[in-house]
């Protein structure tokens, strides 16, 4: 066939078309979601945007990251997994085929961007509140990554087997959802390992997205077809469901056996923690202090002029280091003075250094000390509370430099001998903050972890950090699956298709992650830092301010926004809208495209809801989570076959790289500022409903519409 030359002007007239379509799809998903959150903010919480160029800026790059994502996914990726997906059964044993899975689910889990988005909210933990959840997020993430990835390969191979001998989904999903459950209960019992539980049900529910759904849908479409098994109608559901249960399991075993092999945890959970340096880590920030680089000196130590030659030279070499540092010269005051105030005290004291000071205290001094620390003799522990009213915070720095604490070395004194901070109106946040025109380079290092920790970005190292992250997410997957297709000796997309397919989804996993720390991060952590002055009299970031509206007022306003916003940002999704269309195909019209919309939507709704519940009025999680997964368990025994695989992978899917950051900086913010919990366990209950709804109308549909049971798979 004669090649069609086409000039420039043509090609553009072709390329920008689509773009645009493309482009505006993902648009149509990220604009409306966001601007409800801004109108809310604005209407409601009463508080302007702050940072609005870093907001608009970042928004507009998640979806045009993630309109080059998924067309290099479409392009290059897809095609290659469905070759492979449909040769690979047809032509190898089954155990290639399993080892091929296998391989499959770990490497696509690692490419998945909504994982990501986990590590992120882990700059709203602080390490002395949640040790396991820290040391899982921050201090050892690969484990939790490398840990869920193996959970989606093990379903991935069950799903295959699943395929390959034509069993059924019940025997299978139920026994995995029991022993989450019987796991879970057990895991509860130690506040440890209970710390960690939303977690663990969260990564189920932030595990399924646009890389690993259309490749394992197509190795189980190719494998349905090789095997025979099973009604073509049918092929490719149940395998999603399932990689949405075994995570959870995966990630319960991990904490047993981090807290029963680290001795550190077990010391934390049950004697007194090891003294350390202050983490630094807000609620605020979208991006904390690395483990090991916070700003601030040990709370009662101060750097000694004798030091030790080693410390000497590494002090010296750090001075080196650190003369490429760039701090800016300014900084937005009403951003940034408000987290810096966060840092004035330290989070935790040294037991044997403080018990007996405060102890000799005069009555008041030590009431005074006691409304801003707990002291825990069983625990030899003395930690800052979560909330104190603003005359407390003025009032205890003298106190504990009283006791000796050095003010001198603590973040906030830190910062002050770099930048000259000048407040003109305290209550409407007025002031300036500028950097000094003589900074000692030996303190560069040290204020550029407080600027991470109260939520500076260094545009470029944000932008570094992404392309790395990109590039290790997406490039093993594909070396992997095209690797394949050569051994299959399979014709696929030409070279130069693969390569542009390789760079767009980069580029697109480049931009996605930066402008969801500078814009939907940004956005998501400013409606969370505010949202409790709807029901709460105090707000650390707020101090001059009180609660907006009646305490119950307040928490249902809170409870309404979660709900509206979990059902929209479903309805919104385009892949969300595919499924529901490739349900009422296969169901033959018995189950509607909009009955499958609306059902799912309003459940994530409900569970979305629910979850802000349970950390408004403090209630354990466990109370919410496990009644309708037991229910879950009944009505799955009780449906037909075919609903139960659309219901579980119903769902798996409600769960998209736009709403989940913005669910998570919700429920974690929430936690921050009420004091229950983690803020982890919302996005399993707004996965928990969905399901739920499905399968009890699958037992209403099911009565009613006898060609359904002429769809059931064979059991």
């Amino acid at each position: 066939m004669e090649k069609v030359h086409l000039s420039f002007k043509e090609q553009m007239r072709l390329v920008i078309p689509y773009a645009y379509h493309n482009i505006k799809e993902q648009a149509l998903v990220v604009v409306p979601v966001c601007l409800y959150i801004v109108l809310f903010q604005l209407v409601i919480l009463r508080y302007s945007i702050l940072q609005t160029g870093f907001v608009i800026g970042g928004i507009v790059l998640v979806f045009i990251g993630l309109a080059f994502f998924l067309e290099g996914i479409r392009i290059g990726l897809a095609p290659i997994g469905e070759i492979v997906g449909n040769n690979l059964p047809k032509s190898s044993p089954s155990i290639v085929v399993l080892i091929f899975a296998f391989m499959l689910g770990i490497l696509a889990s690692f490419g998945e961007p909504v994982l990501g988005t986990l590590q992120v909210a882990a700059s709203q933990l602080k390490e002395e509140h949640a040790p396991l959840l820290y040391m899982l997020l921050v201090g050892k993430p690969m484990i939790l990554v490398g840990t869920v990835a193996f959970g989606v390969g093990v379903a991935v191979v069950i799903g295959t087997l699943r395929f390959l001998y034509g069993w059924s989904l019940k025997p299978i999903v139920l026994p995995l959802v029991l022993i989450g459950i019987v796991l879970t209960i057990i895991a509860s019992q130690d506040k440890m390992l209970a710390s960690a539980i939303g977690l663990a049900w969260d990564t189920g529910a932030v595990i399924v997205g646009p890389v690993l759904c259309p490749l394992v849908l197509a190795l189980g479409v190719g494998v349905c077809r090789a095997s025979g098994k099973m009604n073509p109608t049918m092929a490719g559901f149940g395998m999603v469901g399932l990689i949405s249960v075994v995570p959870i399991t995966a990630v319960i075993i991990l904490t047993f056996v981090l807290y029963t092999f680290n001795s550190d945890l077990r010391a934390k959970g049950h004697h007194a923690p090891a003294a350390h340096t202050s983490t630094l880590v807000t609620n605020v920030g979208a991006h904390a202090a690395p483990a090991g680089h916070a700003a601030a000196a040990p709370a009662t130590e101060t750097h000694s002029a004798a030091a030790v030659p080693d410390a000497a030279a590494k002090e010296a070499l750090d001075s080196a280091g650190a003369e490429k540092i760039q701090l800016p010269t300014a900084l937005e005051f009403t951003v940034f003075y408000p987290r810096l105030r966060l840092l004035t005290l330290p989070s935790d004291l040294k037991y044997a250094d403080y018990s007996v000071k405060t102890a000799r205290l005069p009555a008041e001094k030590k009431r005074l000390f006691l409304a801003a620390y707990e002291v825990s003799d069983q625990h030899q522990s003395i930690k800052i509370k979560r909330g104190f009213g603003p005359e407390v915070r003025a009032q205890v720095p003298a106190l504990l430099t009283e006791l000796g604490y050095n003010l001198r070395e603590s973040p906030v004194g830190i910062f002050e001998r770099v930048y000259t901070v000048t407040v003109t109106d305290e209550k409407a946040l007025k002031g300036s903050i500028t950097l000094k025109s003589d900074v000692p380079p030996g303190m560069k290092k040290q204020v550029a972890g407080i600027l991470a920790s109260i939520g500076y970005m260094n545009s470029a190292a944000v932008l570094l950090d992404s392309l790395v992250l990109g590039v290790r997410a997406i490039l093993p997957i594909f070396a992997f699956l095209f690797i394949v297709m050569l051994i299959l000796r399979r014709k696929g997309p030409q070279i130069q298709q693969i390569i542009l397919a390789l760079v767009f989804a980069i580029i697109g996993l480049t931009l996605f992650f930066f402008g969801l720390t500078a814009g939907l991060g940004t956005l998501g952590n400013q409606m969370g830092s505010r949202m409790p002055a709807a029901f709460l009299d105090y707000l650390p970031l707020f101090p001059a301010e009180t609660s907006l509206y009646p305490t119950e007022i307040g928490k249902v306003i809170v409870v309404i926004f979660a709900v509206i916003l979990g059902y929209g940002a479903t309805l919104a999704e385009p892949a969300f809208n595919v499924l529901g269309q490739q349900v009422e195909d296969v169901t033959q019209g018995a189950f509607k495209k909009n009955l499958f919309s609306q059902a799912v939507a309003l459940g994530v709704g409900i569970g979305a809801g629910l979850g802000i519940v349970s950390l408004l009025y403090n209630i354990n999680l466990l109370y919410l989570l496990l009644p309708p997964y037991v229910l879950l368990a009944i009505l799955t025994v009780l449906n037909q076959e075919i609903f139960v695989n659309i219901a579980w992978d119903g769902g798996a899917v409600t769960t998209g790289p736009v709403t989940v950051p913005l669910k998570l900086a919700l429920g974690l913010s929430l936690s921050v500022a009420t004091g229950a919990g983690e803020g982890f366990g919302v996005l399993a209950l707004a996965s928990a409903y969905p399901v739920l709804n499905i399968l009890l109308l699958g037992m209403f549909l099911g009565t009613r519409k006898s060609k359904v049971k002429e769809l059931q798979t064979a059991e």
